[in-house]
């Protein structure tokens, strides 16, 4: 159903009942951080650039918060921390090794393993090099609830940047 992948567990289980089996994929804020900031490029919206976009606080251009499904009963804020979502899952698999994670997924329910299609992506330099230190850490102060829960690891910002 549409905007139910953005559900938290506990609004799933509300929804379609306590014992429902939810599992779940997290990515690694830095480069979620980038990726929010393409999805906005991509449908028009360009924040003012991703430092200062970072530093004001991840908001929508307009000053509100970033959301998804905007007008309807699921609208969320995207840039909300993962754990909010992911806090009572099943089981979580990590985003930054989706393929392995999604087979490991697939033997737990009990499911013929499938390769999953690329869907959503857009070109883009690697994460590491729209990070200075100052906004390193002002993504790992954002999400450290996130960091961790999942055991991410801060990384290292591109030489020059």
């Amino acid at each position: 159903r549409t905007g139910e992948m953005h559900l938290t567990t506990a609004e799933l289980r509300r929804r379609h009942g306590g014992s429902l089996l939810v599992y779940t994929f997290v990515r690694d804020p830095w480069d979620r951080a980038v990726s929010i900031a393409f999805l906005y490029r991509q449908r028009g919206i360009t924040p003012a650039g991703f430092r200062a976009w970072v530093a004001g606080g991840m908001l929508h251009p307009c000053g509100r918060p970033a959301t998804l499904y905007e007008g309807t009963p699921y609208a969320i804020d995207v840039t909300a921390p993962q754990v909010e979502f992911a806090r009572g899952a099943d089981w979580v698999g990590r985003f930054e090794r989706l393929d392995r994670d999604f087979m490991r997924l697939c033997e737990w329910l009990g499911v013929e393993q499938r390769t999953l299609p690329h869907v959503n992506g857009v070109a883009r330099p690697d994460s590491s090099e729209f990070y200075d230190d100052a906004t390193l850490n002002r993504i790992g102060e954002r999400y450290k609830e996130d960091i961790e829960c999942f055991g991410h690891k801060i990384p290292t910002p591109a030489s020059g940047a």
